[in-house]
């Protein structure tokens, strides 16, 4: 599940123009954060972008995969869609979805508790 370090680079590449953007290790895979929220997540050299409702639907429809996760003996679907191989090679494609993936982190954020929201705007 953990991608090479050399495709990490290139995706921290691409979206050199989002600001604040950070990668941790994550459950053997990398999550891509921004202000505290995950809006990204890579998995064996592929890239997933969070989508939530209409578009998260949107994508499925164009033929994205859903990432997928087996918690407990149970596989999960998880809010996040492969990202098209155009976008990575395309930086401004791939800042675009970035973007978008990140406001779907923030919506999804603000509909849980205050105590509970991650959102942490960092100062420019």
């Amino acid at each position: 599940m953990k991608s090479r370090p050399e495709f990490i680079a290139h995706i921290k590449d691409l979206m050199s123009d989002v600001p604040n953007v950070r990668v941790r290790a994550l459950f053997g895979g990398h999550g891509l954060f921004r202000d505290g929220l995950m809006f990204a997540l890579l998995a064996d050299d592929l890239l997933y972008f969070r989508a939530n409702g209409e578009r998260g639907e949107a994508l499925r429809l164009k033929g994205a995969r859903q990432f997928s996760a087996t918690v407990r003996g149970k596989t999960v679907n998880m809010p996040y869609y492969r990202a098209t191989d155009d976008a990575l090679e395309d930086p401004e494609l791939t800042t675009a979805m970035a973007l978008e993936s990140f406001a779907d982190a923030m919506v999804a954020d603000q509909q849980k508790p205050a105590s509970k929201r991650k959102h942490r705007p960092r100062p420019i």
